[in-house]
């Protein structure tokens, strides 16, 4: 708890002085850490995301979208019953994953960090006010 309490506060230090070593939201998180910019992801344990994959076995193309818990099954099948958009095949499949285990997954490619943060405490909360994922940053990337 102490631990967390510590990388919370210093991800909101980090941003409110806007030294660009900090940021949230997790499209762009994921778009940093496929560049190698992050140094370490904080997410609350209760997102509730799973990342989908809808690739067609023919010309490998691959459709990607992040979606609540929920919503997964309908889009999928949504997104199954469509033709492949590059070559049109029919002959498609799905996989999908918690967004956690994908962020550790990308991260473990880069060597960032993912520390997972208690979703019913106080900075577990506040982790969530700002879409329940923060990251570190090695340097700023708009310099």
């Amino acid at each position: 708890m102490v631990e967390e309490k510590k990388l919370v506060d210093k991800l909101f230090n980090d941003i409110h002085f806007s030294r660009g070593l900090a940021t949230y939201g997790l499209n762009e998180i994921i778009d940093l850490l496929k560049r190698n910019v992050v140094a370490t992801i904080l997410i609350t344990d209760d997102t509730n995301l799973r990342k989908i994959d809808i690739t067609c076995r023919r010309c490998q193309n691959v459709q990607s979208e992040i979606l609540e818990r929920p919503k997964v099954i309908p889009r999928v099948q949504e997104l199954l019953s469509q033709p492949c958009p590059s070559c049109k095949s029919m002959d498609l499949e799905s996989s999908e994953r918690d967004i956690v285990d994908y962020l550790d997954l990308i991260s473990g490619q880069t060597g960032a960090k993912v520390e997972v943060i208690t979703g019913a405490t106080e900075y577990g909360a506040m982790l969530s006010s700002i879409g329940k994922v923060g990251a570190f940053l090695r340097y700023n990337p708009n310099q």
